[in-house]
């Protein structure tokens, strides 16, 4: 099952939103397990679910912040695969292709660590976005934006950049949905 967040299910409150799941299908008290993505190979709980939303609430210790598998709950998801380029917009200053900018977070609630630098061509259009870090935790939706490298009266023109689309893909990640758990020391499930 396809995993994701938005800014309402937000990977920071240890919430994620199943995606493709049957009409009617509540997977609370489910474990889920962690199929691919940056959480591969760990697992937990569903304690509640909204099916209007797909939003589960994952199982944690509130005292120790663990996930039901023993270790810490996992932070690494919602990380950025690329930013693609969907419009390039106009008017940034041309630096022959070279970094021209650093990227910022426009929104996409949540998440931490996103950092790149935007590449300007010859005629003033963002050509692409290098990720140099691709952060953790964000949300479908993140927008970021590539800011003008100059403002009205530092350029060799009047106004700054403006008019990029960057796409924000996310790393993907889906998880097994298990409906019993093994225990070892009986050997029942």
């Amino acid at each position: 099952v396809p995993v994701s967040a938005t800014d309402a299910c937000r990977w920071a409150d240890n919430r994620l939103v199943l995606r493709g799941l049957p009409a009617g299908a509540d997977p609370t008290g489910v474990t889920l397990y962690f199929m691919a993505g940056a959480c591969t190979g760990r697992y937990t709980a569903v304690k509640s679910f909204d099916a209007a939303t797909g939003c589960a609430n994952l199982s944690i210790n509130v005292t120790s912040g663990n996930w039901d598998d023993g270790s810490a709950a996992c932070t690494a998801h919602g990380a950025v695969q690329s930013l693609q380029v969907v419009a390039g917009g106009s008017g940034y200053l041309p630096s022959g292709g070279a970094v021209n900018t650093n990227l910022s977070v426009v929104s996409g609630s949540g998440g931490v660590g996103l950092a790149g630098t935007c590449v300007v061509d010859a005629q003033g259009r963002v050509a692409g976005v290098k990720v140099s870090s691709p952060g953790a935790q964000y949300t479908e939706g993140l927008v970021v934006s590539c800011p003008s490298a100059c403002t009205v009266g530092t350029c060799l023109r009047a106004g700054s950049g403006s008019g990029v689309s960057v796409l924000a893909v996310l790393q993907p990640a889906s998880v097994a949905l298990v409906a019993g758990t093994w225990r070892r020391g009986d050997g029942s499930v």
